[in-house]
């Protein structure tokens, strides 16, 4: 789950072994993560152009490097 603190915007985002899969939300769901924060700051930090510095991760406290190793966002 990715919650947006100053936009009170929420998504759900589904690992696989493909591209993450996201459904935005009316309201926050149960995860077994949670990510939030400043919009602006997730973003950056899920793009890795910023430190998950500022995020708050709840749950797996590992992800944010996983993700940083894993993911490359590319345009296409």
């Amino acid at each position: 789950m990715v919650s947006a603190t100053d936009a009170g915007r929420y998504w759900l985002v589904r690992l696989g072994p493909h591209a993450p899969r996201t459904t935005e939300t009316p309201e926050p769901v149960s995860a077994g993560t949670v990510i939030s924060g400043a919009a602006a700051d997730i973003y950056l930090a899920l793009w890795n152009r910023r430190p998950w510095d500022g995020v708050a991760v709840t749950g797996d406290d590992d992800l944010p490097a996983r993700w940083s190793d894993a993911v490359r966002v590319r345009w296409a």
